[in-house]
């Protein structure tokens, strides 16, 4: 269990760790695989512990001689103990679906989340094909049932960008899930989430039809769509007319939408109608830096973005 500032959910949860081999010191271990690892704080944070830090699959074996990656038995079994029921960000420092961990090492952790039903888990991924292929064909193991998604299990995929949002989220739609989310952070390019541009119901009775017509009964559908600029000294801008659209999105689809934070370098700083805030008309047309670092004080944000939502309980 960890204590953590991320204002969606009240826990981390990392059950995968890393020990360095010499030294015995212990942190986490991942690999940048799309743009929005560029700056991945969690990659920063293992030069505290004493592991390298983050890089991508070519060279994976040079980094990973000095590792020994495992799941920590200790760690898995804390929400078992946790009375007081909580949304539970499994994972937070790596990737539950990325290709160094073992589909037994995913069983025991889903296996850990169906025995802790008081608690909502969130599980994100950078991974949407694994986690479409491991769900698909494993997880009725738990439930009692072929495909029958876990009640308290969410499960959601990273888009930072169109080229991400094309890739991930129609593996996303098209795996079991009782709550599918986004994390639309680091949100580094405009997107956009019209269900049609990805094809037509995946789902048996209604594989094939058109979205635009039938997504209100199909099983094809987005609950939840967190979104943040990115932060930190080299943050990429973020656009607030790109975020005020997926907002707009989110509300003409209904579904649920929580903005984290604007960002670090912050640029289209104006209300919903275009005008522009008095105490920032000097900076129009340029990055604008609120006095939040991480632009998290919504209290600092226009209005119509002032919405952190949570999915419906089903």
């Amino acid at each position: 269990m960890a204590a953590t500032k991320i204002e969606w959910t009240d826990e981390t949860w990392n059950p995968l760790r890393a020990r360095h081999r010499q030294t015995g010191k212990v942190g986490h271990y991942c690999e940048m695989v799309s743009p929005g690892c560029a700056h991945c704080y969690a990659s920063a944070l293992q030069r505290r512990f004493g592991l390298p830090s983050y890089g991508g699959p070519v060279g994976r074996e040079g980094r990973r001689q000095d590792l020994e990656l495992f799941l920590d038995k200790q760690v898995l079994k804390q929400p078992l103990h946790w009375k007081k029921p909580r949304r539970v960000f499994v994972c937070s420092m790596t990737d539950l679906f990325g290709a160094w961990v073992s589909d037994d090492d995913i069983d025991d952790v889903f296996r850990a989340m169906w025995k802790s039903p008081q608690h909502q888990f969130q599980v994100l991924t950078k991974r949407a094909d694994r986690l479409h292929a491991y769900c698909s064909k494993r997880w009725g193991r738990f439930g009692g049932a072929e495909f029958q998604p876990a009640p308290n299990v969410w499960l959601g995929v990273s888009v930072e960008d169109q080229a991400r949002a094309d890739e991930r989220i129609p593996l996303l739609l098209q795996t079991p899930a009782a709550v599918r989310f986004l994390s639309c952070e680091p949100l580094i390019a405009p997107v956009e989430l019209d269900i049609s541009r990805w094809g037509g119901c995946y789902h048996d009775g209604y594989r094939g039809r058109d979205h635009e017509a039938d997504h209100g009964e199909c099983a094809c559908h987005l609950d939840w769509c967190i979104i943040g600029g990115e932060s930190g000294p080299d943050a990429r801008p973020c656009d607030l007319t790109w975020v005020r659209s997926l907002v707009e999105q989110c509300k003409a689809a209904g579904v649920a939408c929580f903005v984290k934070q604007l960002g670090a370098n912050i640029t289209g700083f104006t209300d919903s109608k275009g005008l522009s805030h008095d105490f920032i008309a000097k900076a129009l047309g340029a990055t604008y830096r609120l006095r939040d670092p991480k632009g998290g004080n919504p209290a600092e944000w226009p209005q119509d973005l002032q919405i952190r939502e949570f999915p419906k309980e089903k």
